[in-house]
C-alpha cells in the first residue's frame, strides 16, 4: 500500500496472487476495509493561497486501499468470496464514496516517492506518471463497478446504468441522491441483504467522519421504504433516523427517510404515524429553508395515507404551524406549505369535520391572495387545493364553481373575474364571515409583494362591491387602512 499510484503491474499481480490463497484473501480483504472505513480519510493542510485558511486533503493509504480493493476484485477466484460477504463490501466501498467527496480537492498529484517510508528511493511508476492526478472519487466509483462485475451483480448494475444521474453526481457534493440510487437498486435486487448492511452500517451513524453518517442516513432512508417484509427491520431503522435528527448533518436526510414509511402501506403508516408526524412538524419552521420544505413535503405524503384518527387531534396545531410558512419569501416554500394544507382534505369529513371546516374559512383569504402569486408553482399549489377543498365547503354553489374545467390546474384564469364570481357566492353562502374576509384581506396591504397589495384591493373591492348595500354597515372597515 506504500507503493505509488496508480499501482505498477507487479504491485497488481502480488496483490492478486495473494487473493487466491483461501488463507489470506479474508484478512488482506478484511485489512483494506478497516483502513477505508476507519483510516483518517483526509487531513488539514494549510492553504497555499492562505495561509490562516486550511484545505482538506485525501490521505493517500486510503485511496491505495480502494485501488487495492479493485484490483483483487478483478480476480475469478474471489467472486465467492466477495458475494458471500456482500454487506461489508457493499457498506465500506458506499462509505468510501462519502469520504472521497466531503469538501475535497477534486484531484491531488501522485507522490514521487513512495509515501512514509524513511530513506525510500522509490520513483514515481511508469503508470503514474502517465496518469496524472489521482481523483478519489473516480477510484472509489472504478473499484464499486469491479465490485458489481465481481459478484456477476447484473440487476444492480441494470438499474443503475439506467440511471441518468447516479454515476455522474456520485463524484459531486450531492453524493447522497446517488446513495439513494444504490441502496435503491440494492434493496430490489438483494432484499435479503438488507439486514446484514444495516447491521454492518449501523455503528456509523455515530461515526467521527460526517460523510460517513450522511452516506448511513442515505441508505437508511431508502431502506424504509422497502420493508414491507420485515416488520422487524422497518423498527429499527425508524428507530436509528429519529435518535440522529439531532444531527444537524443529516436531519434532512433523516426526515426524507421517516416520511418513506408510507411505501410500506396504510398499517405501517399508522402505526408510526405519531412519532413520524411529530418529529416532521416540529421541523416545519426550521431556519434551515430546505430543512422545513421537505417536512412539508413528507407530512402531505404521510397525511395521503394515515388515519383521520392519527391526525384529528393534532389538526389545528398542524394549521398553525403552516401558517407562517405561506407568507416566506422562498417560492418552493409557499408552493410547498399550500400543498400540505390541501392534503389536509381528508380530515375534514369525519370527526375533525367542524375543526377543520373553521380552518378552511380561517385562510381562504390568504389562499385567494396567492391564487395571483407571482410565482406558477404557487398558483397552482393555491388552485389544487381550493379544489380538493370543494367538497368541505357545505355549498353545492361553490363546489361546483371550484370543481369546473375553467380551474383546472393546467388552465389559467382571469383572476379579477373569478374573485367577482366567489364574491358573489361568498356573500351568498357565508354573510356572516364576510366582515372577517375583509378585515383578514387589508392586512395584505402592507404585504411586501406589490402583486399582493394589487390582489388584496381587488378582492376587498368586489366583496364590498357586490355586497348588498344594507349589509355593508356590518363591515367594520377604517378607511384609514385602505388608504395606505
Amino acid at each position: 500500500l506504500q507503493s505509488p499510484m496508480p499501482h505498477s503491474a507487479h504491485v497488481i499481480k502480488s496483490f492478486q496472487v495473494l487473493a487466491k490463497d483461501r488463507n489470506l484473501v479474508m484478512p488482506m480483504l478484511n485489512h483494506l476495509t478497516d483502513i477505508i472505513n476507519n483510516r483518517l480519510p483526509y487531513d488539514d493542510k494549510p492553504d497555499p493561497k492562505d495561509k490562516k485558511k486550511s484545505i482538506k486533503t485525501p490521505e493517500l493509504v486510503p485511496m491505495a486501499a480502494t485501488c487495492a480493493l479493485g484490483e483483487i476484485m478483478q480476480c475469478d477466484e474471489v467472486e465467492e468470496t466477495i458475494t458471500s460477504h456482500y454487506p461489508q463490501f457493499l457498506s465500506s466501498l458506499l462509505l468510501r464514496f462519502g469520504t472521497a467527496n466531503s469538501n475535497l480537492p477534486k484531484t491531488i498529484e501522485p507522490p514521487i516517492k513512495s509515501p512514509n517510508l524513511k530513506g525510500s528511493t522509490s520513483t514515481t511508476s511508469a503508470a503514474a506518471q502517465k496518469s496524472g492526478p489521482l481523483v478519489a472519487s473516480q477510484q472509489t466509483l472504478q473499484t464499486f463497478k469491479t465490485f458489481l462485475d465481481c459478484g456477476k451483480d447484473e440487476e444492480v448494475q441494470k438499474i443503475l446504468n439506467e440511471s441518468t444521474t447516479c454515476y455522474s453526481k456520485i463524484e459531486s457534493a450531492d453524493y447522497s441522491n446517488s446513495i439513494f440510487e444504490i441502496a435503491g437498486a440494492v434493496c430490489k435486487a438483494h432484499p435479503d441483504q438488507m439486514r446484514g448492511i444495516f447491521e454492518y452500517l449501523l455503528p456509523y451513524m455515530k461515526g467521527n467522519y460526517t460523510p460517513q453518517r450522511v452516506v448511513t442516513a442515505s441508505v437508511f432512508a431508502e431502506f424504509v421504504a422497502h420493508c414491507k417484509d420485515d416488520k422487524e427491520l422497518l423498527q429499527k431503522l425508524v428507530n436509528t433516523l429519529l435518535a440522529a435528527i439531532v444531527d444537524p448533518n443529516v436531519k434532512l436526510l433523516t426526515l426524507k427517510g421517516l416520511s418513506n414509511v408510507v411505501s410500506n402501506g396504510t398499517d405501517q403508516a399508522n402505526r408510526y404515524a405519531p412519532t413520524v408526524i411529530d418529529a416532521l412538524v416540529s421541523s416545519i419552521d426550521d431556519a434551515e429553508e430546505v430543512i422545513a420544505k421537505e417536512s412539508m413535503s413528507g407530512l402531505a405524503k404521510v397525511f395521503e395515507v394515515v388515519d383521520e384518527s392519527r391526525v384529528a387531534p393534532i389538526l389545528v396545531n398542524v394549521c398553525h404551524r403552516i401558517r407562517p410558512a405561506f407568507e416566506k419569501s422562498d417560492n418552493d416554500i409557499r408552493a410547498a406549505s399550500f400543498t400540505l394544507f390541501g392534503s389536509l382534505w381528508r380530515f375534514g369529513q369525519d370527526t375533525a369535520a367542524d375543526i377543520f371546516y373553521e380552518q378552511i374559512h380561517n385562510n381562504l383569504p390568504c389562499l385567494l391572495m396567492h391564487l395571483n402569486d407571482e410565482n406558477v408553482a404557487v398558483q397552482n399549489a393555491c388552485k389544487k387545493t381550493l379544489r380538493q377543498f370543494a367538497p368541505l365547503f357545505r355549498s353545492e354553489e361553490l363546489k361546483t364553481f371550484l370543481l369546473r374545467k375553467q380551474f383546472d390546474v393546467d388552465r389559467s384564469i382571469d383572476y379579477e373575474d373569478f374573485l367577482n364570481e366567489i364574491s358573489k357566492l361568498l356573500i351568498n353562502n357565508y354573510l356572516d364571515r364576510i366582515n372577517y374576509y375583509v378585515m383578514t384581506t387589508i392586512e395584505y396591504y402592507t404585504s411586501s409583494w406589490v402583486v399582493i397589495k394589487g390582489n388584496a384591493a381587488c378582492f376587498t373591492g368586489t366583496l364590498l362591491g357586490n355586497l348588498p348595500v344594507e349589509k355593508r354597515n356590518k363591515i367594520n372597515l377604517n378607511p384609514a387602512l385602505v388608504s395606505r
